[in-house]
């Protein structure tokens, strides 16, 4: 009970944490940097020197009589605890200090510089210890929660990334090779192969991310086969001929569905 005591005691003279959120780019999150991270933090108030008291004009609490402490009696135990009217001071504002409504403190902007370690993702929280809130026990810890913004190619998910891949239509048919920068200045040569269909996946090996771990993951290209719209007159004449020379073996899916229908309508 008395180390419980002991603990409860330096709990309370150790100073409070501070929380803050910070956005980083992907390119920050992958390869590590520095950012800025900004907060509001409680201070003294200036106006009333931390009294809440307007010219700081004080008087005895009428509740406890200026001891800061009450005594409740509950199944004929007595409890002493904070006094609830001047929050264990002793005294009471004559008025309230019309800077900071009587609460003695203030909200004022800090800001850190943080160290972002390479492959740190969204959801992660760094803790900064001693960058909290002063106590005479100790200063509090600023933990930092991460946010990732949004990049314009690239989701991450853990060590692995992913990228929507629009290709043409003849693309998907023919076969090609596309390039993506890498987030390590690298390109990424992506072999989409012949007959490549609409919302399939495509897999390269390592090169997803390092993330905290030290593990490495893979980039998962999703392949969005796009319809070409606006056709001239040539171009729509291309199509039609090329339309005319298809087989089942050339849509297979198509193909089946298609005879499933049929013979739906010819069953009845």
């Amino acid at each position: 009970e008395h180390f419980a005591q002991q603990r409860a005691q330096y709990a309370q003279a150790r100073g409070g944490n501070i929380q803050a959120e910070v956005t980083v780019d992907l390119m920050t999150a992958v390869q590590g940097g520095t950012v800025r991270v900004a907060a509001q933090i409680p201070d003294m108030c200036g106006h009333c020197r931390g009294t809440g008291a307007e010219g700081e004009k004080t008087h005895t609490c009428p509740t406890c009589q200026g001891n800061g402490q009450v005594i409740s009696s509950m199944l004929g135990i007595s409890i002493q605890r904070e006094c609830p009217t001047c929050e264990g001071q002793g005294r009471v504002p004559d008025k309230k200090c019309g800077v900071c409504k009587g609460a003695g403190q203030v909200l004022k902007n800090k800001n850190w510089d943080i160290s972002i370690p390479p492959g740190i993702d969204e959801g992660n929280q760094l803790r900064l210890r001693g960058e909290g809130l002063p106590g005479a026990g100790g200063a509090g810890d600023l933990f930092v929660h991460i946010h990732l913004a949004p990049h314009p190619i690239y989701t991450r998910s853990g060590p692995h990334l992913q990228a929507v891949l629009p290709i043409r239509f003849s693309q998907a048919a023919l076969g090609t090779t596309v390039h993506l920068p890498g987030l390590d200045g690298s390109t990424v040569a992506i072999a989409v192969p012949p007959g490549t269909q609409h919302n399939s996946s495509i897999v390269v090996k390592g090169k997803g991310v390092r993330d905290v771990h030290g593990r490495v993951g893979d980039l998962y290209a999703i392949i969005e086969v796009e319809t070409p719209v606006k056709l001239n007159k040539e171009q729509r004449g291309l199509l039609e001929r090329f339309d005319a020379t298809q087989k089942d073996k050339h849509n297979p899916q198509s193909s089946t569905f298609w005879g499933k229908v049929k013979n739906m309508f010819t069953s009845k």
